[in-house]
């Protein structure tokens, strides 16, 4: 595998590291930060009222049909308006090599925003949660312009299973950028708290579309809090079957103020 490193991406990762540096000491909430990524499995807890909360990182997909994406980086960025509401907003600069289709795309991916709505919670116990963004195509690249404007939706939930095991659930409908065609999603993912600093976590999920085989992929990470307020994560997984990616990985941070 090789990743061309271009002075963007290069100058992401030298501002990234530098921030992250500096950022513990303005750190001052106490609960540690909730994040929606490294995993396709979103969590069903959102971001504390007035506070702003940045997830952002680089992906790498090998494709079983030949060719690759590369996403550098995706960014999400979340506000708490309510104690269980959120605004979202999520932006991607991704880079597409299809050799088997003989397609070539870069830019910025349709320009997403939306809101996660936390409906029923007991602290450490379980949380219920609905999720959806709008995509809009104007705000996008050329290469990556789907002309139509689309939905994505899903329903989350997630219980703690003792003090430090705690699984999450999605199931809704996707979108596929490619094909202009729906998916339906289900996502299942188990999280470890193995110390106050680390977080192990395993994924199993799939893809479901009309008149195509389903994905079916799985992967398993780490995550590293910085304070509690800072994270570091990195994954890595695999397709399950043809139809999903060979293999891909994930790597990046959250941090809120």
């Amino acid at each position: 595998m090789h990743v061309c490193w271009t002075p963007h991406l290069k100058k992401y990762f030298q501002h990234t590291t530098l921030f992250l540096l500096l950022l513990p000491c303005a750190a001052t909430a106490q609960e540690k930060i909730e994040s929606d990524r490294p995993t396709e499995t979103q969590s069903a807890q959102t971001v504390t009222r007035k506070m702003f909360q940045l997830e952002s990182g680089v992906v790498y997909r090998r494709l079983e049909s030949g060719g690759y994406s590369f996403q550098h980086p995706e960014v999400l960025v979340r506000y708490g308006v309510f104690k269980n509401l959120e605004l979202r907003a999520r932006a991607t600069a991704e880079t597409q090599k299809l050799k088997s289709e003989n397609i070539n795309r870069y830019g910025l991916e349709p320009v997403e925003v939306g809101v996660k709505w936390e409906i029923a919670q007991k602290p450490q116990q379980y949380a219920v949660a609905l999720l959806g963004h709008v995509g809009i195509p104007k705000l996008s690249s050329t290469d990556h312009d789907p002309h139509k404007t689309y939905v994505r939706w899903r329903a989350l939930a997630e219980h703690n299973v003792g003090e430090k095991l705690k699984l999450e659930y999605n199931a809704g409908m996707d979108w596929s950028s490619e094909d202009q065609e729906q998916n339906w999603i289900a996502a299942f993912s188990p999280l470890y708290e193995l110390s106050d600093k680390w977080l192990l976590y395993g994924e199993v999920y799939s893809f479901f579309q009309k008149q195509a085989l389903p994905q079916h992929q799985a992967r398993v990470g780490l995550e590293y809090f910085i304070s509690a307020n800072v994270e570091l994560d990195l994954n890595a997984g695999a397709g399950l079957n043809k139809a999903a990616p060979r293999y891909f990985w994930n790597a990046g941070f959250g941090f809120r103020l």
